[in-house]
This record gives C-alpha cells, sequence and structure tokens, in this order.
C-alpha cells in the first residue's frame, strides 16, 4: 500500500472499483434515490437544460390544409431549468496500528473507503427521499382509503390506480416506478386485499424480496417496484442511537423516471454529475496526515439532484 507525503492527495482507481461496487449494490442494500433521479454527466458545473412544457405536447391543433395554404405551427418555446453542482465528500482516517492489528482480519482499507462511501451514499439518499417524498414538491396526490397496515381494510391497489389515474388525466404521465418505505412494503404484502387477489397465481409469501418486488409491480401496473430500506440515526454524537427511516413511512410514490440519455423525455428528476472535478459518480482519494502515522480515505462527489418535472411524480398520502 502506497504511503505518501502528508498532504499529497492521491486518486485511488483501485479503491474507485469497490467503490463503484459498491454503487452497483447500492439499490440491494436499500439505497434508490439514484434510480428514482439517475446519473446525467455534465460538462459544467452550471449550466441551463431545456424543459418542454406540458401544452406543447397535448393541446390540439387544427391540422388540415387547404390547396397552397400554409400547413399549422405553434409557437410554443422550451422553457429552461437550471443545476448547480456541489461537492459533497466524506473521509475516514486509518492509523497505520490499527491497519496492521487488523490485517489478518480484513482489509483495513477497504472499510475505511466504504465507510466513507456509505456516508455519501446516505446524505445523497436523504437529499432526494426529502425532494421526492415531499407534499410540498409533489402536487399530485391522493390519500388511502386506509393505513397499508390495517391488514383487513387496505386497498392499495385502488389507491394507487386512483393516483395513476390522476397523473395522467392532469399531467399527462404514466409513471413506470412505484417506490415506498422497506416498512410500508413488509405492511403491503401482509394486506388481505394483495394476498387474496394472488393466493391461486404468484401467492406474495412465496419468494424472496425481489421476485415479491416483480409480482407486485405486475398487480400495481409498473415496471418496477423500489423498497427504500435506508435507515438514518438522527441522535447526538455520544447519545443513544435513535434509528429512522430515510423514505417516510406515511407515502407511497408513483413515478415516472428517464430510462434514457434523452433530456426532453418526461421524468421526475434527474442527478447532474459534473465530470469535470467528479468524473465518477464517487471519486475515492487517499492521502497521508504523516503527524497522526494515519492515511485517510476521502470518498466525494460533485453533484446536484434536480427535478426535471414535478408532475412526472404522485404521492398516495396516509398510508
Amino acid at each position: 500500500m502506497p504511503i505518501l507525503k502528508s498532504g499529497s492527495a492521491e486518486l485511488r482507481r483501485d479503491l474507485g472499483d469497490v467503490a463503484f461496487e459498491y454503487m452497483i449494490d447500492a439499490e440491494q442494500a436499500g439505497f434508490i434515490g439514484t434510480v428514482l433521479m439517475p446519473f446525467k454527466n455534465v460538462l459544467q458545473k452550471k449550466s441551463n437544460y431545456p424543459k418542454i412544457p406540458i401544452e406543447a405536447m397535448f393541446k390540439e391543433a387544427e391540422l388540415k390544409r387547404a390547396p397552397r395554404g400554409d400547413y399549422k405551427r405553434d409557437d410554443y418555446e422550451f422553457s429552461t431549468g437550471s443545476y448547480d453542482c456541489e461537492e459533497y465528500g466524506f473521509e475516514d482516517l486509518l492509523d497505520d496500528v490499527e491497519r496492521e492489528l487488523y490485517a489478518s482480519f480484513f482489509d483495513a482499507e477497504v472499510i475505511s473507503t466504504q465507510r466513507a462511501m456509505d456516508k455519501v451514499l446516505r446524505a445523497q439518499e436523504k437529499r432526494i427521499a426529502n425532494m421526492t417524498f415531499n407534499t410540498t414538491n409533489i402536487p399530485t396526490q391522493q390519500a388511502a382509503a386506509a393505513v397499508w397496515s390495517d391488514a383487513t381494510n387496505a386497498t392499495p391497489r385502488a389507491d394507487v390506480i386512483a393516483l395513476k389515474k390522476k397523473m395522467r388525466n392532469n399531467r399527462g404521465i404514466i409513471p413506470n416506478v412505484l417506490a415506498l418505505a422497506k416498512s410500508v412494503f413488509d405492511e403491503l404484502i401482509e394486506t388481505n386485499e394483495l394476498r387474496e387477489a394472488l393466493k391461486y397465481t404468484n401467492p406474495i409469501e412465496i419468494g424472496g424480496e425481489d421476485a415479491q418486488k416483480r409480482v407486485l409491480a405486475q398487480y400495481f401496473g409498473v415496471d418496477r417496484v423500489l423498497t427504500g430500506n435506508a435507515i438514518r440515526d438522527t441522535a447526538k454524537k455520544g447519545k443513544t442511537s435513535s434509528l429512522t427511516d430515510i423514505w417516510d413511512t406515511t407515502l407511497v410514490g408513483l413515478f415516472k423516471i428517464a430510462t434514457g440519455e434523452n433530456m426532453l423525455e418526461p421524468a421526475i428528476g434527474r442527478t447532474f454529475l459534473w465530470t469535470g472535478d467528479s468524473p465518477e459518480s464517487v471519486v475515492v482519494e487517499q492521502y497521508r496526515e504523516e503527524q497522526k502515522r494515519s492515511n485517510v480515505y476521502r470518498a466525494r462527489q460533485n453533484v446536484d439532484e434536480a427535478f426535471i418535472y414535478t408532475g412526472a411524480g404522485g404521492l398516495v398520502t396516509g398510508v
């Protein structure tokens, strides 16, 4: 392992590979934020991007043309959105003594990298959850007929279908993902409505969570079901841990997420990644602090999570 001069930072591509694998596994670990807002690489720290007004897509027009007449045109113009990337990062300190002490048990620098990565991912997850599971930001909403923890009276499919109709009728959007906190997912699969509907075809209690999510995607008529399993500790340092879900457990989200690079595709949002400073979704660096006989492992990114079209989202409330 290289020992660097104090203050001399080095890009650790080998640890970056570890970080990248961690990102690939992020959804499996319950991080779903950048699935809802996929990365979009940009060359500038801040800039504008085009947005198509809904009127330009759905307003009717008279298309009949008389001989020698002109074809009909519209005068709609693109509106613009903007992004401004900011840097987020965390460092983990690894003392030389600790590295040698634990060498026979695990690769300490990999653990330090993963600790730093986890801080970055968890903070990003919270930013996106606070944006998208937010009744102020997302205008299209549908109140649940009963809380989904009420297995007898809950009607999750009716709640979701009612919201889908509102999104289509009010915004011209057909969502392709359903997102919910893991604890709400666990309540959902216990509802009588769901179990009765599937008991002869795809009993929901059979199979692991991935299989259950595939069944639920068919049940709700979306491409994917995303379960946010990330938690955070809200207690002050040195106090007893107080763990809570990052994703609001009173809400379920329906979203149209981007499926490609086309910025004109209606979608809830994007994570703009400034590749001039952060060429990968998360960069891993290392430098030496000789006064502490330690190596420092830094995970960082330069991003802005931005809405593209808030009408591409809807919330079932009171679940």
